[in-house]
Parts: structure tokens; C-alpha cells; sequence
């Protein structure tokens, strides 16, 4: 026979065989049917062959045929393009998903095409676990043309479903399309749904969702603001969100949902989706969970990688991530998803309440982004954890190489969580900014490193700090860690501060370490009113500039250390009267360390300010300001340094081998008579002469109290005035020895010296108060050698 096969145009010839034909191929006078298209002849990616086949599977549409009282088969050896089992490309075509579920039932194993350049509408699914397209384990699938959900009003269809199955890849250059922008409102045919963004026009008679409530736009206008409706709001209530005469929407639909996904992950594992854009969906991009009710049947999704994929677009999360162990986000785009909050390009957030009210068990950890972006998103990377005091639930989350700018409220927030670390991120400008700071950190373990923030905002919110650290625990004692080191942070417009924090971190380790800040117009550390407890702040090698108030931890009163050494500080504006202007400001810290810094040029205005103000008033508390250069003060009515005692406690302040280069100021130094310390200046020098004097002693002109004592000594100091104010004046309290003095004679001084002569010992008190002075400061001095030999020891190991 001149032809083996009975050649077929369309699949409904090849099922109508005729009884004859039957018989031939039962009698193998053909080997088979060849099938040259489905619908018509050649829609199929070529011709296929069909044999007479005994199997027990099922007709499937494309693999298994029922003819009459036989079936015919085609074994499919690897790839299986969908369009042999007539899913129809062009979006005229929609495609029953059963036929695409009943290919991977009777396929299981082999690879499963959506092909190039072709576009699937898939009709709708009712639910995520009741999802178009059901993917079993061990399966393969590859997109690279366009699989989207036909329009719905379905709050919650899924397009593909991995639910309880494993070994599972999604692969392709292909893209996923929900149908946010194809969902119609109640009753009206022929128009859509859109987002609603403030700052927009928009017309009468356009339909516009947000935050799953739908309006209609009555006047139109520029939106200022968002529409505000709660679930007890009436239908057919206006909202002015441009004013009387701007934009006015009128509520037409509650309750439009917030999920439908592209790609649902349930309790799954070992699932690879690589090179997938997933996008216009009505809830998230993708999102995993898994059953989470009851630990005896915890299934998390585990070993998720994202490779190469774009989430654009969608209208809740890029990506949510509630119930999940070691996923991973490689060269991923998250960019402009908007519609009901929280609109973030991820979400990191485990479920916390079941139906009955109790605690879910279910966990997020263990999460990595690699070389991703988050761009246009309402919010950038969201990890949100709602469990109080159980930063456990969410952590181990690595964040490599990404950038994360342009988003509208913030880039990162993480809120109560456990382990945050950031290496070599890119961090840049909010459109409108929010949540107190670029990035808002609660977490009990926060670390960023080789990174940058970059704040250059036109942004009508300038409230707002580089970074708002926040402690958002109900046990105050969980953030424990709090990292930058080796990144650089600048801002080109007014801000807050660079960091600020505000709650009590009674058990924190608070660590700046070799970065670089420029933060223009705003102050550098601001910690706010309710900060009063502190663990240990600090900075070391880092170079600042700043407009006004650098390191301020001055509402403090309960800190462990607070260490400042080995920075350069420099002034860059004339701001000073918008924050505070102090560089350090302590408050009561058991040790407080100021060693091995330069501070330059602060050119503010002309007010009563201190460069250093310490106010470690404790019992055995004690303060070291050593080996620090000050550059060029001037313009102040103030002293450079003030040192402040306890009402009841003796604290020890120790200020040594400073220099101060060019600093024409009105004093250097000021102590308080009438509070309880004893601070030692020692071996200090100036070159410039001081307005009024060195040394300004305040607290009234009766008897010190017997707390109180000032030993000055082996300095080199020039003053234009007086040595110290001699109304303030009482040698049983204040010891001289070994200083060199150059100061212009004022007949008021009790004291007479020469104003050329080298004074090498003014001694004004009796032997043994002077001597148990020698031997305090040499005590003191050895300490702080002690401790600077440690530092460097520890530096040098690290390094």
C-alpha cells in the first residue's frame, strides 16, 4: 500500500472513523492516523500519529483518543505541546483548564509547552485551592507564550496550582496575566476596574478600585488624597479626595477581595520557577502557605527558587510569603504593584489567627534575595511579623546585591522579626516616604554591610529619618543587634536624621562601624523622648557630615556604653536652629567613651551650645573624652565641653590629650559646682585663645558640695580671659598642678602670674588633697590606655 497511515485533517475526522476503518487498523492494513491539525488542518505544531492502543487511561482530549470501541494513542516522548490536546491560542479562544489538568494526569513525568508566541485564556478557577491549572509533582512545564485568566469578578482564582507535591519546574520566557485590569464592575458590561493613585487625573463615569472598595468617578479632578471606606459605609457615599471642587468619588462595591494568583504554592517542595513574568493579578503575583493550623501537620513550602522572573504589576503583593522555609529569590524584578494594601513587592508575613481565634503555627524563615529589584511598588520588601514577642517566626531573611528604590512609602521595612542582614544593597529614594524612615528596622537581629542609602527626594514628606530603628517588641529585651558597617549613607534633601530611635533597647548591641555619612541639612542620630534604656551604642571609623546635631543619645537614662572613636565629624550647612545642635549629647550611660576623633568647622549660629555634653551622672559611672582634635569653632556662646554630676551620685569624667585647633569660643571646658563628680582635664591644648576663659565652674557662688572635685592638670592652654571664673572659685575642691598657662592678667584672678611665664606648678590645695588627685588621674589614665590597648588589639584581629 502506497500510504501505511489513514491520514486525518482535524481531530472530529479522526473521531468519526467509519466501521471499515476500524477494521483496517484492527487488521493492521494501517499502522495508524496521522493527524494533521485539531480544529483545522495544520493549527497544531505539526502532524502526529495515532495507534491503536489497549491502555487503561482515560481519553484525555490529545494523548488517549476514544474511538467507538477503541482507543488510539500517541506517546509523547518528552515535550508536550498543549495545542495537540486543543487549547487554542488568541485571546478570542477560551480554553477549559480540565483539558490542560487531564494532560497532566495521563503525562505525569513528562514535560508539558505552553509554546512561543502563542496566547492561552484560561477560564476562571472559584478558589486558589480550586486553581485552573493543578501541576502534579515530577512535572516540568514550560512557557514561553501567554497563559492569562480570562476577565472575571472572581475574588480568588488561581491560573497554575502546586498544592502537596513536589520535584515541580516552571520554566520559560513566557508571561503569566491575571485580570486586574479585566475585572468589570457589578453589573456594568464593557468596562473595568482600575487602580486609583493619588496625584492622577481622572474623568467622569471611570470605574476606579482601591483597597478592594469600587467607586465611579462623579466630578472629575485631581486625587490629593484616598478614599477612606469602611465595611459599614454606606453604597452611594461621596468621597472628596481632591477637595470641593477636585476629584469626588462615589462608593458603587464593597468587598471585591484581595487574592487571585498567578502562580499559588501550598505546602510544596522542591519547586523551581525560572524566567516567568507574572503579572495584572487581581491578589499576588505568587504567594506560598501551607496547612498551618496544627503543628502535628505543619507543611511549609520548602526549597523555592524564583530564578530570572518579573512580578509587575499586581495588585496586593509581588510576592507573599506566609508559611515557608528556604526559598530563594535570584535576579528578580518587583516593580509597580498597587491596589489593596499592603501593595509590597514581597511580603514576608506568617498567618497568625485561625477561625476560632487561636495562633496559627505556621513559620516564615530562612529567605534569600539575590541581585533582585523592588521599583514603583507601594511598599518595597515587607517583612511583617505579627507575633509580638516571637521574632522566630520570621527570620533568616538575606538580602544580596539588590536595589530597592523608587517605591512609594518605603524601600524596607522589617517589624518584629529575628534575623535581617543586607550585604551590598543599593537603597534609594522614596516617592513619598513613610513609616518614619527609606528603611524602618524592628528586629531582634538587624546587620548591614558594604551597602548604600541614598535619600535625594523632592517628596513633600521630609519627616522622615535614613533610618527609623524601632523596637516594636513587647519584651524590649528582644532586639538584641543592630549593625552597619562598611556602607555609605548620603541625603541631597532635609531629613529627620540618618538614624533614629526612639524606644527603649535595654539589651541591644548598636553598632556603626568604617561607613560613610553625609547627611546634608539634617541631624545624624536622634533618639528621641522615649528612649531610656539602651544597651551599647558604638561608632567607630565611620567619616560624617552633617547640617546639625550629630550623635544625640541625651534621653537616655538607663545605657550600658556608649562609645564614639576613630570618626571624623564635619559640618556642612548652616542648619543648626532646625535640630539639635549638639555633636554628642549624652545621657546616663555607665561608660561613655569619646577617643580618637576629629571634629571640624561647625559654623552654626550664635547660641548657647556644647560640641560634647555629658551627662553620665551614675553611681561608678564614667566618661573618657581622649585624644580627640577639634577644629575651628566659633560663633558659640557656649563651652566646648560640659561635664555634669550626679544630685546623689559621683560619677568620673576623665577629658585627656585634646587638642583644639582654631576654636574661638568663650571657654573650653565647664563644670557644675553643686552636683556630685570628679572630673580630671588633663594634658589638653589650645592654640587660639578662649573668649573668657578655660575653665567656666557654674552652680551658684556658695560651698560646693562634697561630691564635687576638678583637678586640672598638665595642660597647655591660651585664654584672652580668665583661667575660670573666680566667683565660682573654691580651693578646697578645685587642684592645679603642672599646667602651662598663657592668659592675659585680670586684676579679679586670685591667682598672679606672669602673662609670658610658663607656670610649671600652681598647686591651690594642701598636699594630701593634691596627691590623692595625682594618684586618681594616674588611675585613670592607666585605665583608658588599658582600654585603648584592647580596642586596638580587637580592631587589629579583625581587620
Amino acid at each position: 500500500m502506497a500510504n501505511q497511515f489513514l491520514v486525518k485533517k482535524t481531530m472530529a475526522d479522526m473521531r468519526n472513523l467509519s466501521a471499515n476503518e476500524i477494521a483496517d487498523l484492527q487488521t493492521n492494513v494501517f499502522d495508524g492516523v496521522l493527524l494533521m491539525g485539531y480544529y483545522t488542518l495544520g493549527d497544531t505544531p505539526g502532524p502526529i500519529v495515532y495507534h491503536l492502543s489497549s491502555t487503561a487511561k482515560v481519553d484525555d482530549g490529545g494523548s488517549v483518543i476514544q474511538v467507538a470501541n477503541i482507543k488510539l494513542e500517541h506517546l509523547f516522548a518528552s515535550a508536550i505541546d498543549v495545542r495537540y490536546f486543543g487549547l487554542r491560542s488568541g485571546q478570542p479562544h477560551i480554553n477549559d483548564p480540565e483539558t490542560v489538568n487531564n494532560i497532566f494526569i495521563n503525562n505525569a513525568g513528562k514535560e508539558i509547552v505552553f509554546d512561543y508566541d502563542t496566547d492561552f485564556t484560561m477560564s476562571m478557577g472559584t478558589y486558589w485551592d480550586n486553581g485552573t491549572i493543578t501541576i502534579p509533582s515530577n512535572t516540568k512545564v514550560t512557557i514561553n507564550g501567554i497563559v492569562r485568566h480570562s476577565e472575571s469578578r472572581n475574588a480568588n482564582a488561581s491560573i497554575f496550582l502546586i498544592r502537596e507535591v513536589q520535584n515541580v519546574v516552571i520554566e520559560g520566557s513566557g508571561v503569566v496575566i491575571g485580570y486586574k485590569h479585566k475585572r468589570p464592575p457589578i453589573g456594568i458590561a464593557n468596562a473595568y476596574y482600575k487602580s486609583y493613585y493619588k496625584n492622577r487625573p481622572y474623568s467622569i463615569g471611570e470605574y476606579l478600585d482601591f483597597n478592594s472598595f469600587g467607586f465611579i468617578v462623579t466630578q472629575a479632578g485631581i486625587g490629593t488624597a484616598i478614599p477612606t471606606p469602611t465595611t459599614e459605609t454606606e453604597i452611594g457615599t461621596i468621597f472628596k479626595v481632591g477637595g470641593d471642587q477636585g476629584l469626588q468619588l462615589q462608593l458603587i462595591e464593597k468587598g471585591l477581595g484581595e487574592w487571585g494568583y498567578g502562580i499559588y504554592l501550598f505546602a510544596a517542595k522542591n519547586v523551581v520557577i525560572k524566567g516567568i513574568t507574572l503579572r495584572e493579578c487581581w491578589g499576588d503575583g505568587s504567594a506560598m502557605g501551607g496547612p498551618d493550623t496544627n503543628v502535628s501537620v505543619l507543611k511549609p513550602c520548602e526549597n523555592i527558587k524564583f530564578i530570572d522572573c518579573v512580578f509587575n504589576d499586581n495588585r496586593r503583593q509581588g510576592c507573599s510569603v506566609v508559611t515557608a522555609n528556604d526559598v530563594f529569590f535570584d535576579n528578580c524584578q518587583f516593580i509597580n504593584t498597587y491596589g489593596t494594601l499592603p501593595m509590597a513587592g514581597v511580603d514576608l508575613e506568617p498567618n497568625m489567627i485561625n477561625s476560632d481565634g487561636s495562633l496559627k503555627v505556621g513559620y516564615v524563615r530562612n529567605i534569600r534575595f539575590r541581585g533582585c529589584k523592588f521599583n514603583g511598588n507601594y511598599q518595597g520588601l515587607l517583612c511583617y511579623n505579627p507575633f509580638s514577642d516571637m521574632p522566630d517566626r520570621l527570620t533568616y531573611v538575606n538580602v544580596e546585591d539588590c536595589v530597592l528604590e523608587g517605591n512609594m512609602s518605603f524601600n524596607l521595612v522589617c517589624n518584629k522579626s529575628g534575623v535581617i542582614k543586607l550585604a551590598r544593597a543599593s537603597i534609594k529614594t522614596t516617592v513619598e516616604g513613610g513609616f518614619g524612615g527609606e528603611i524602618s528596622v524592628a528586629t531582634e537581629d538587624f546587620e548591614m554591610e558594604n551597602s548604600e542609602i541614598i535619600f535625594d527626594s523632592d517628596s513633600p514628606n521630609t519627616n522622615v529619618a535614613i533610618i527609623n530603628l524601632r523596637n516594636l517588641f513587647t519584651d524590649k529585651s528582644l532586639a538584641k543587634r543592630f549593625i552597619i558597617k562598611a556602607s555609605d549613607i548620603s541625603t541631597k534633601q532635609l531629613a529627620k536624621a540618618f538614624l533614629t530611635y526612639q524606644d527603649n533597647f535595654p539589651n541591644i548591641q548598636l553598632e556603626i562601624n568604617n561607613t560613610n555619612i553625609d547627611v546634608k541639612l539634617a541631624g545624624l542620630i536622634n533618639t528621641g523622648g522615649n528612649c531610656t534604656d539602651l544597651g551599647s551604642f558604638k561608632m567607630q571609623n565611620c567619616n560624617v557630615a552633617s547640617g546639625s546635631g550629630y550623635v544625640s543619645n541625651k534621653n537616655t537614662t538607663n545605657g550600658q556604653e556608649f562609645t564614639v572613636s576613630r570618626s571624623s565629624f564635619k559640618v556642612s550647612s548652616n542648619a543648626a536652629s532646625a535640630s539639635e545642635p549638639f555633636f554628642i549629647s549624652g545621657g546616663l550611660i555607665r561608660f561613655f567613651n569619646i577617643e580618637y576623633n576629629t571634629f571640624e568647622n561647625l559654623e552654626i549660629e550664635q547660641r548657647e551650645f556644647q560640641i560634647l555634653r555629658i551627662n553620665n551622672a551614675g553611681t561608678g559611672f564614667r566618661s573618657i573624652v581622649a585624644k580627640n582634635t577639634f577644629i575651628g569653632f566659633h560663633r558659640t556662646n557656649s563651652e566646648l565641653i560640659q561635664s555634669l554630676g550626679g544630685t546623689t551620685s559621683t560619677p568620673t569624667h576623665l577629658i585627656e590629650d585634646n587638642i583644639f585647633i582654631s576654636c574661638e569660643v568663650p571657654y573650653l571646658f565647664s563644670t557644675n559646682r553643686t552636683r556630685h563628680c570628679f572630673l580630671s582635664i588633663v594634658n589638653n591644648k589650645n592654640n587660639v585663645g578662649t573668649a573668657e576663659g578655660i575653665l567656666r565652674i557654674d552652680g551658684g557662688t556658695g560651698t560646693p558640695i562634697g561630691g564635687w572635685r576638678v583637678y586640672f592638670n598638665l595642660n597647655s592652654c591660651v585664654s584672652l580671659g580668665n583661667f575660670y571664673d573666680p566667683s565660682r572659685f573654691d580651693d578646697a575642691y578645685t587642684f592645679c598642678h603642672n599646667n602651662v598657662l598663657n592668659y592675659i592678667f585680670r586684676p579679679k584672678n586670685q591667682l598672679t602670674y606672669d602673662q609670658s611665664m610658663a607656670v610649671p606648678n600652681s598647686t591651690l590645695a594642701n598636699a594630701t588633697e593634691l596627691n590623692s588627685a595625682i594618684l586618681l588621674v594616674n588611675d585613670l589614665k592607666a585605665k583608658l590606655n588599658a582600654k585603648l590597648d584592647a580596642d586596638r588589639d580587637s580592631d587589629q584581629q579583625a581587620s
